[in-house]
């Protein structure tokens, strides 16, 4: 565990080594702070980060409420940021995945999801696999949880999400406590790193042209049953048809990889595994797709990656409301 409990080999890169999430409504302000070993020697005074976390000379962080941490380590105890290279070893990933949060209040759910090249995949917790990890935490809590992953051949990525509460179903926008449900599940928590090499060539990937120009560019991504009308929806029948709104509000084109998950098992996006999109500068799009049919009443979510095959920190990666399917 971190914290109170830091375990030393990673107390000296605890505050350089994990990224501040301060959530305000369900939008997610990010900020970073990071410094190589060589200034973390240096350092001999307490630092207060942009989101009011404080940073002590031995490298403990006190985290402001309302705000999360998180982050991966290799088996040697090495950060490994986005962007940046893991260890392999015999076809087989480990590491330990470290998740912070101060927030006040109730006890909270959360899922780990690990993913090979976007791909949903099995691994292992204490030798024994799973599809997704459970963990909870209340108020000013961590968690650390070593895991280990087999890897196809040429893998390139590996990812994880961490999303909150996800057994949450209550999503009724005309109630307070459906509205902060929606607020609240809203936000994801992710890190993409390479496996041996990573970078693609853009130009050699293939893109899905089925993204279709729309007038408006107000929202980054939003799930809508109306065009016309842009209402947040909380719930939804089987194989309903929807549209999926992305923006690009900067003065640069983006490229994202979206990803579907009905009941936190990775579902296809008209018939593929994720889609991938080049969003131009200053131009908004919408996406349609059929979601899944279901037997139940299941959580369903769509999530963004930004810059999939050249991940860096500053990435911003975004999330539809999550939505329930009727049958």
């Amino acid at each position: 565990m971190f914290g109170k409990k830091l375990v030393s080999r990673k107390k000296a890169v605890s505050f350089c080594t994990f990224m501040i999430m301060l959530s305000l409504i369900g939008c997610s302000h990010l900020e970073e702070k990071l410094v190589d070993n060589s200034e973390k020697k240096s350092l001999n005074e307490t630092i207060i980060l942009p989101d009011g976390s404080i940073v002590n000379p031995d490298g403990n962080m006190k985290l402001a409420e309302g705000s999360v941490s998180y982050g991966l380590f290799d088996v040697d105890g090495k950060l490994v940021q986005s962007g940046d290279t893991i260890l392999v070893k015999d076809e087989l990933v480990k590491g330990t995945v470290n998740f912070q949060q101060n927030i006040p209040g109730k006890e909270i759910e959360y899922t780990l999801i690990m993913l090979v090249d976007y791909v949903q995949r099995q691994f292992l917790v204490k030798k024994e696999s799973c599809l997704n990890y459970l963990f909870s935490l209340k108020g000013e809590d961590s968690m650390e949880v070593e895991i280990e992953l087999p890897l196809p051949a040429e893998a390139e990525t590996l990812t994880f999400l961490i999303i909150p509460e996800p057994n949450v179903l209550n999503l009724d926008f005309d109630t307070e406590e459906g509205r902060n449900n929606l607020f609240q599940t809203h936000n994801y928590y992710t890190i993409t790193c390479c496996l041996n090499s990573c970078g693609n060539d853009e130009k050699e990937l293939n893109f899905s042209e089925e993204l279709i120009a729309y007038d408006e560019n107000t929202t980054s991504l939003f799930m809508t049953k109306d065009l016309k009308v842009h209402k947040i929806m909380s719930e939804c029948n089987s194989r309903e048809k929807v549209k999926i709104l992305i923006g690009n509000t900067t003065e640069y084109k983006k490229t994202y990889i979206m990803l579907a998950f009905l009941n936190w098992e990775q579902v296809m996006i008209n018939r593929e595994p994720h889609q991938l999109f080049e969003v131009e500068a200053d131009r908004g799009y919408y996406y349609e797709l059929e979601v899944p049919d279901v037997e139940k009443e299941s959580p369903y979510q769509i999530f963004m990656i930004e810059n999939p095959f050249n991940p860096s920190l500053g990435d911003w990666n975004l999330s539809t409301m999550r939505t329930i399917i009727k049958p």
